[in-house]
């Protein structure tokens, strides 16, 4: 399947049930096109350069979309995501938008996209089909714990959680950065109680 396919389909669940089917190789490659075709959309040199530094690391770590990382891989994957990242908010300026519609996910993006993609996406998820709708049941969405990657995806003021009622189908891939991460739960907006 290529980018393209994959891109085509539009819903998200879907393209998750697929990428986790895929081999280590079909992951890094839709990775690999998805970040030369982001490319053009960034008139800044550094911006450019940050993000060719992602794009080569992605090039020369296969290992990165095994299913089966050591804990040097894991480690040394781990330690090259705080710092792109750190460099990206810090330095670059970059928002959760611009991080999440780049390392969030592996749809392709549009320059207009990098500002309002978070939003558009988890409207997305929320709005996914139950079991008898679309056929790929309960279907986790979230699911990585640590604070510089993405657990829902990328929005404040949501959190992944399990819900033990109604536990959703967990997936080995298709959560945090590069999709690197299992999912386990589901995101939920807090309910807000008034005073």
């Amino acid at each position: 399947m290529t980018s393209d396919e994959w891109n085509s389909i539009g819903e998200i669940a879907r393209q998750r049930a697929i990428y986790n089917a895929f081999s280590p190789l079909q992951r890094q490659n839709l990775w690999i096109e998805k970040f030369k075709r982001a490319l053009p959309f960034f008139a800044n040199e550094d911006e450019k350069s940050h993000l060719k530094s992602l794009l080569f690391a992605i090039e020369d770590n296969l290992q990165w979309f095994e299913d089966n990382n050591n804990d040097s891989q894991r480690n040394s994957f781990d330690l090259f995501f705080y710092k792109w990242n750190d460099y990206a908010k810090n330095t670059l300026n970059w928002n959760s938008n611009t991080l999440y519609a780049l390392i969030g996910t592996p749809e392709n993006i549009s320059h207009a996209a990098l500002n309002d993609y978070t939003v558009n996406s988890l409207q997305n998820v929320r709005l996914s089909k139950t079991r008898s709708e679309d056929g790929y049941g309960n279907v986790c969405d979230c699911g990585d714990n640590s604070q510089y990657y993405f657990t829902c995806p990328g929005v404040d003021g949501f959190t992944c959680e399990i819900e033990y009622n109604n536990p959703c189908r967990q997936t080995q891939h298709g959560c945090g950065s590069l999709w690197r991460d299992a999912c386990w739960g589901k995101c939920k907006k807090p309910k807000i109680t008034s005073l």
